[in-house]
């Protein structure tokens, strides 16, 4: 049995490599001649496609030498809050280093604007470090990372009404994750590992699930937007449209 790092590390990899692929344009035989350059084609790429050897952050970064940031998908913080074990506090914050600001409690989150120069989101400022509606209306893959990382956090203080309502709002902001082209096609692997995270408090497990037709419709929809003022409202018209998506939440009978 893979430990939980490994297996997250081999859907990093994939997840990398997909990405390292479809931005350079380059198939995964041009890939290996390129990583290679002048020394014997070691087979690094296949290895890392077929699952039987996961990338190092060493190699990732001599890559990103050939292919400048191509590291961004591998260094997001995602994943390693998506290993199933137990996270302390303390380590949460250094997984988060570059996203939060603890010494502030007013300015807490530092979300980036773009990831992969794309504009990721809004503009919507994130104060509270706890304030989950409001990284749920910015959108965008730093929030649901946000949203994960109170996720685990509440796992580690045992804080059980946080978690719930925490777990609730990552399934919200899931497809804001997935729609991107760097995911949508392990979405639900990456779904599944999510899922194990929600199980390690147990009362949590034991009242949410999600609802996994939801979810695919709102994935796979020609637009999903997570503001609730629908993005076709005039600034012009006296009427403001609202809107609110399904909750993709399955909760259990009391």
């Amino acid at each position: 049995m893979k430990s939980p790092k490994a297996a997250i590390n081999l859907l990093r990899t994939k997840l990398w490599l997909e990405a390292l692929s479809r931005d350079t344009g380059l198939d995964y035989t041009r890939l290996e001649e390129e990583i290679a350059s002048n020394s014997e084609r070691s087979g690094l790429v296949r290895k890392w496609r077929n699952g039987s050897h996961c990338v190092t952050e060493r190699k990732v970064l001599q890559i990103a030498r050939l292919f400048p940031g191509s590291e961004e998908i591998f260094q997001l913080p995602l994943f390693v809050l998506l290993e199933n074990r137990s996270i302390s506090r303390k380590e949460l914050l250094r997984i988060m280093k570059h996203y939060v600001n603890p010494g502030d409690p007013f300015q807490f989150w530092q979300l980036p604007k773009n990831f992969k120069e794309r504009t990721d989101g809004t503009d919507m400022p994130v104060p509270l470090e706890d304030y989950l509606d409001c990284l749920y209306e910015r959108g965008g893959i730093f929030s649901f990372i946000s949203i994960l990382y109170i996720v685990r956090r509440a796992e580690a203080e045992g804080n059980h009404l946080l978690h719930i309502e925490a777990v609730r709002y990552a399934y919200k902001s899931f497809p804001s994750l997935a729609r991107h082209p760097d995911f949508i096609t392990h979405w639900r692997e990456i779904l599944s590992a999510f899922e194990k995270v929600h199980w390690r408090l147990i009362p949590t497990g034991l009242l949410l699930a999600p609802d996994r037709e939801i979810l695919q419709a709102q994935i796979e929809a020609p637009s999903f937007f997570t503001s609730r003022v629908h993005p076709d409202h005039s600034k012009y018209s006296a009427v403001i449209s609202l809107h609110e998506n399904e909750d993709p939440i399955i909760v259990a009978e009391q």
